[in-house]
């Protein structure tokens, strides 16, 4: 540096000198400030780099070892440079350095600084001896290397700390460069969230575990593939007192057991110089809180969409429906799946039942998540019957122990059923009356209509009867309807014969063909038909009757010996026992005669519903019915009673004398079932009789239609002269159907005259034998067998005029039985006379009468209802 006072300046090379010291000084100071900085900063690095090997250095010292580093820049090197640059501008400065290394030197040439500086100010020294001074001092100084004196013992240790931290820094990049570069990432930027480089590196360690609460669980982690080290063992240290858990490397990876945790707290996990901290949540297994199928049920069956709770799991189809499933979950959910596995209905219904081989494999139909707790499936067919389960994993990774199973049952739309109530399997109805029964229709998906079908067979003198009926409509939510049916043979148009009924049921599948119930088979019948039916039926009465009547004998019998006994031997436990059975005995008899009464009460109002049943037969009817009642209830039980005290008895006369009693009852009782039974035999034959006046009737009335047959085939078939095997088509078939009707009513006019021949042999009543010589004088079978020959050579008039001619002989052979049954509706064959006056005769027939009008209003209101449905049914189909 330049001297202020010119006059007063050092010599040049004493000045070139000092220059060269201040020079070196500075070089070698800045340069121990670089090194020292240097070496703090390399320090710190390698111990971040060493603090990071064993375990992870948390931020705030890694900052602190960062500040540490860089101090010597921040405050030792400043204070270095101003202690050696700045503190060291001057000469003097300088001369006192020197004097450190050149004691006795380094004072002469502090001197002459000093005296050099304190002369120029004051100038009280001379300037020839002050230059022979600086020239002394410079000549000496020329003989010395005043560099030396710049101190510098710690420049060669620093660079040697320095350089040594350097190297070591160099091959730490060089061995580990990635842990090298992670550490010095991790010292420049200790506040970051730089991830701690570990030579054991694990795949996917979570900070974050979510556990069931309280069961007990396993952890494993896995070595990554670029794992440096693969240690042995690994640590893992339990919240609070649970100790810790070591594992050995299985197949780069470690595996460790836990036990059930209930709290929160943070494992430990150590392996090799890696450290991680995972925080355990423990949590209750996600559930489902609701669980809903929206169901759409197949076009035809029209219903509405429907929601239905699934709690139980179990979802009931009909096959075609489309499903969608939908459910919460306690906790927000990060996917949820539906699995559904067909099989077969039988599975439902056999227990331990097994699928079959050929079982469908499982589907799985992912859910969609809305609401963050909820799932919604998509919509899916039902087309067979399947088991079904949904697995969830909540947000937190957490699933139940095992999903939400259930049933889905999709169910074929089964057949319809139907029956009728209220009817037998065989009846029998007259033409006018109304047959009432119930019909009752169940569907699993609706009833669509219940009606009513029938098919007739006749033999050739009616129409043969088919049909059907609609009873009701129903509605696709009506899976049970009923309606009361009306069977009126009359509103129908059915004529006499066998008709087959039965109900029938539709519901809504398409092209399914009606279902039907069980046939029933219903005699339409005639009056002479039902009266034959009912005398068919009183007969096998009258036969029980008669048994009746021999039992009771037999049992009078055997207690006529039992009086033959003596009084001590009625004492006696044998003689006892006997009178008990003879109790027993009148006893059954007893509840046989009620049976008889009460099946004689239901055909006497069975043939109520004929008007042509004779009233007197009738009359006598109820005369026997009222013996009936009264043998059954009175006469046998008090029989019964006497036998069963004279067996109580302890004494042989007491005995005896219950025992007479009984007798005198016992003979009392079987008179009147001796008029009883000649009650029933009349009734029989008056009802026997009054079946001949119908039948000669009917008989004429066939015969009539016969004629009447042949008179429209003359107008309308051209069959003038045809023989008839030379007749085709409509011809060739109504003249067949005659000639079966003719063969028909000869074989029915035959029975009449056989019948009138045995009737004749029982009664001896002198009219039936009148009617039945001139049936044989008149040879009607001949003449009727007549009749068949003209009609097959097609001589229709003179079989017309022959059928006419018998038909009124016919008619005439009826009048002579019952010259008033073709006009009153109550009349029959007129056979024997009365018990009763003829005033109480007039009242029974009035009453009768009463009651058939009351019946005949009853049907004719079944009838009008049953045109009245028939009609309406008719007035729908055409506005269809």
């Amino acid at each position: 540096m330049p001297e202020t006072h010119r006059n007063y300046e050092l010599p040049e090379s004493l000045q070139r000198q000092l220059a060269d010291v201040r020079g070196q000084l500075w070089r070698t100071k800045i340069a121990e400030a670089i090194l020292a900085g240097s070496a703090g900063l390399l320090c710190s690095f390698l111990l971040v780099f060493v603090l990071d090997r064993l375990g992870d250095t948390g931020g705030p010292l890694r900052l602190a070892v960062l500040l540490a580093g860089t101090l010597l820049f921040a405050v030792f090197a400043p204070y270095w440079l101003r202690k050696w640059v700045w503190g060291h501008r001057r000469s003097a400065q300088l001369a006192r350095l020197v004097r450190r290394r050149y004691p006795r030197f380094g004072d002469r040439l502090l001197g002459v600084v000093e005296l050099r500086d304190q002369d120029a100010e004051s100038g009280r020294m001379s300037p020839a001896l002050m230059a022979a001074a600086m020239k002394q001092v410079a000549e000496d100084s020329a003989k010395r290397d005043l560099q030396e004196a710049v101190p510098n013992r710690h420049t060669r240790r620093l660079a040697i700390g320095a350089f040594g931290l350097a190297g070591l820094a160099i091959l730490v990049f060089a061995v580990v460069p990635s842990a090298g570069w992670n550490s010095l990432q991790r010292w420049l930027l200790p506040l970051a969230e730089v991830e701690r480089y570990t030579f054991t590196i694990l795949d996917d360690v979570p900070e974050r575990l979510p556990v069931i609460h309280g069961e007990a669980f396993d952890l494993e982690f896995a070595l990554a593939e670029d794992s440096a080290w693969q240690p042995e063992t690994a640590d893992l240290e339990l919240p609070g007192p649970q100790g810790a858990l070591r594992s050995q490397l299985v197949a780069e990876g470690y595996r460790f057991q836990l036990p059930g945790q209930t709290e929160e707290g943070t494992l430990r996990l150590r392996v090799g110089d890696g450290e991680w901290a995972i925080r355990v949540v423990p949590l209750r297994r996600p559930a489902l809180q609701k669980l809903a199928a929206t169901l759409t049920y197949p076009d035809y069956l029209q219903y509405a969409p429907e929601t239905r709770d699934l709690r139980d799991g179990l979802l009931t189809v009909v096959e075609g429906s489309r499903f969608a499933l939908s459910g919460q979950s306690t906790r927000p959910l990060r996917s949820a799946s539906l699995t559904l596995t067909p099989e077969p209905e039988s599975l439902f219904s056999l227990p331990g039942a097994e699928a079959p081989p050929e079982a469908k494999e499982p589907t799985t139909h992912p859910l969609k998540i809305v609401k963050r707790e909820g799932f919604q499936s998509a919509t899916l067919l039902a087309e067979e019957s399947a088991s079904y389960q949904i697995d969830w994993v909540d947000a937190e990774g957490l699933s139940p122990r095992s999903g939400f199973r259930g049933r889905l049952r999709a169910l074929a739309d089964e057949k319809p059923q139907v029956y009728i109530n209220g009817l037998s399997s065989v009846s029998g109805i007259l033409e006018e009356e109304v047959l009432k029964f119930t019909v009752t229709a169940s569907d699993d998906f609706g009833v669509r209509r219940i009606g009513l079908e029938w098919q007739g067979r006749a033999d050739g003198e009616v129409e043969t009867a088919r049909g059907d009926e609609l009873l009701v409509d129903g509605a696709p939510k009506e899976r049970k309807i009923s309606d009361e049916a009306s069977f009126s043979p009359s509103a129908l148009g059915i004529g006499p014969q066998r008709v087959q009924v039965r109900a029938y049921v539709e519901d809504y599948l398409p092209d399914r063909e009606r279902v039907y119930s069980e046939t029933y088979t219903i005699f339409v019948l005639d009056r002479d038909q039902h009266a034959r039916l009912i005398k068919q039926q009183f007969d096998r009465i009258l036969g029980a009757l008669e048994e009746a009547a021999r039992t009771e004998e037999s049992n009078y019998e055997a207690n006529l010996d039992l009086q033959d006994l003596a009084a001590e031997e009625l004492s006696e436990e044998e003689a006892k026992q006997m009178l008990a059975e003879q109790a027993e005995r009148e006893k059954l008899n007893a509840e046989r005669l009620k049976e008889l009464e009460k099946a004689s009460q239901e055909l006497f109002q069975d043939a109520l519903r004929n008007p042509d049943i004779d009233p007197k037969s009738m009359q006598k009817w109820l005369e026997m019915m009222k013996s009936l009642k009264e043998l059954g209830e009175q006469d046998l039980p008090e029989v019964e009673q006497k036998l069963a005290e004279s067996s109580e008895q302890s004494e042989g006369e007491a005995a005896k004398e219950e025992l007479q009693e009984a007798i005198e009852k016992q003979e009392a009782a079987l008179e009147k079932m001796k008029e009883t039974l000649a009650q029933a035999n009349e009734a029989a034959e008056r009802l026997e009789a009054g079946t001949f006046v119908a039948r000669l009737r009917k008989a004429a009335r066939a015969q009539d239609r016969i004629g009447n047959s042949l008179v429209k085939s003359i107008e309308t078939l051209d069959i003038a002269g045809l023989e008839f095997a030379d007749m085709k088509g409509r011809a060739r078939k109504l003249m067949g159907e005659l000639d079966e009707s003719q063969l028909k009513n000869r074989e029915e006019v035959r029975y009449i005259q056989e019948d009138l021949g045995h009737f004749f042999r029982r009664t001896s009543q002198e009219k039936y034998e009148t009617l039945q010589q001139a049936m044989d004088d008149s040879e009607i079978v001949d003449g009727l067998d007549d009749v068949r020959r003209l009609l097959l050579r097609n001589n229709s008039f003179l079989s017309l005029a022959s059928s006419r001619e018998w038909a009124a002989l016919l008619r005439e052979w009826a009048d002579t039985l019952d010259p008033n049954s073709g006009q009153n509706a109550g009349g029959g064959g007129g056979a024997g006379g009365g018990g009763m006056s003829e005033d109480m005769e007039e009242q029974f027939e009035l009453m009768l009468r009463l009651m058939r009008l009351v019946r005949q209003q009853e049907d004719l209101r079944g009838r009008t209802r049953a045109i009245e449905e028939n009609k309406l049914q008719l007035q729908e189909k055409r506005a269809q």
